[in-house]
């Protein structure tokens, strides 16, 4: 990307790595971690035509998170402003966004889709 003079990272982390949880010590480091790593990376290499963001996703419906409210373990997340688990498809489209044109004032920033769980 630096040789062509351009291009755009993206990584991933989770809204536990802004807000830590209980019996997540670990996961929020490496998550935390990855955020850091997003921020001093953009201001390494932005003014060579690389942006680097990152995304922080709250509760996704995955086989560790359950999809519905009624589901067993869901009350370890909390009540969620918009009242659903995300999806892959609720995610995807900041993925898109932070790739496109329309994305390139941002920089070492973390776009956080995540149902109104973390509000920062």
């Amino acid at each position: 990307m630096l040789a062509q003079g351009g291009g755009r990272i993206i990584n991933a982390s989770s809204q536990i790595g802004q807000v830590g949880r209980e019996r997540f010590a670990h996961y929020a480091a490496a998550k935390a971690g990855v955020i850091g790593f997003t921020k001093s990376l953009a201001r390494e290499v932005a003014a060579r035509g690389v942006l680097v963001n990152c995304i922080a996703p709250g509760p996704i419906a995955t086989g560790i998170v359950p999809e519905t409210p009624g589901e067993a373990g869901r009350d370890s997340i909390g009540p969620l402003p918009i009242p659903r688990v995300g999806h892959g498809d609720d995610v995807a489209p900041t993925a898109v966004f932070l790739a496109s044109d329309a994305a390139s004032d941002d920089c070492g920033q973390t776009l956080c889709p995540n149902s109104g769980d973390v509000m920062l």
